[in-house]
């Protein structure tokens, strides 16, 4: 049962993997490094190009800093040598803010549906992820600008979403039906905890500066400030 989920987890739903096809046996591991930076050098490029749009008069020095924090974080540095394939949320997370942007303030929602469809398509537990974070800055958005409540622009973003969803339902769909049957839904959340010993919540400060260890699985590092600043 979880033979299509693994699958479009780690490779139907990544379109670095495609390639590879090209690749004879013999090189797939230098393919696979070479994707690496790849990957990595699309994270920065997603951040400056989204970045100059939304600030048009800021230096170039300070966008390089910001897309250096913005790459190497402890989450960028667990991902490159464990599931390189979890880089891929770092290049859509930017599309989809400036895409929701777009068509808040523009009406125009042909990024926004792009960005949504790739969200799906990628993988359907970022996709849950991403979509809180666009959830929150869209909220943000409402309350600090009237120019971001017009309902003839938010409508159209509604009906981007839904367009980008449907694009991407195409491997969404038969993972998550195959999800609802599957040995991972069948278990307690956490082993049936409802709330995380008092020590995970202690650490949590240490790990949002770091890249350490802790007892459950959580990766922040300077992306999770440099995100919210």
């Amino acid at each position: 049962q979880g033979t299509i989920q693994t699958f479009s987890y780690y490779n139907l739903g990544d379109i670095f993997t495609y390639p590879s096809i090209f690749v004879s046996q013999a090189h797939l591991g230098i393919y696979y490094s070479i994707m690496i930076l790849v990957r990595l050098y699309f994270v920065g490029f997603s951040f400056l190009w989204v970045a100059k749009r939304f600030i048009p008069t800021a230096k170039k020095n300070s966008l390089l800093i910001a897309s250096f924090t913005y790459i190497f974080t402890g989450y960028s540095a667990y991902a490159i040598f464990t599931h390189p394939f979890f880089l891929n949320p770092l290049i859509i997370l930017p599309l989809l803010a400036y895409g929701l942007y777009e068509c808040l303030l523009k009406n125009k929602g042909w990024l926004l549906a792009l960005a949504v469809a790739w969200t799906i398509f990628n993988n359907f537990y970022f996709a849950v992820l991403l979509a809180f974070g666009m959830f929150v800055f869209w909220l943000s958005l409402l309350l600090s600008n009237k120019h971001f409540r017009v309902v003839k622009n938010n409508t159209k973003m509604v009906i981007s979403v839904l367009i980008g969803l449907l694009s991407g339902s195409i491997l969404f769909l038969p993972s998550f039906l195959q999800l609802l049957n599957s040995s991972r839904t069948k278990v307690p959340f956490a082993n049936g905890l409802s709330f995380y010993p008092l020590k995970y919540y202690l650490s949590l400060p240490g790990v949002l500066l770091t890249d350490q260890n802790t007892s459950y699985w959580f990766k922040g590092g300077f992306l999770a400030i440099s995100v919210i600043a």
